[in-house]
């Protein structure tokens, strides 16, 4: 996710929403944008691809150019 464009992202943060729950994922997704703003150069996300992936569980991996908005995110969205 790096290149000549795009500045170097630190390692994902993962949030597990278990059991899936659309509505969490969405209020969730909204409030990062909130805080963050768009997805884009500041951070991203994605859902990673996963062989193994238990019945009604739904990951996203979030990525951050900056180490300490990494941890802010982290601090306050894990569950």
């Amino acid at each position: 996710m790096s290149g000549p464009t795009h500045p170097p992202y630190q390692p994902p943060v993962r949030v597990v929403f278990a059991p899936y729950n659309h509505s969490e994922v969405q209020d969730t997704l909204r409030a990062v944008v909130k805080e963050f703003g768009r997805p884009g150069e500041r951070w991203r996300y994605r859902s990673p691809d996963l062989e193994e992936n238990e019945n009604n569980v739904w990951q996203l991996d979030f990525y951050f150019a900056n180490p300490h908005d990494a941890i802010i995110f982290g601090l306050k969205y894990q569950r």
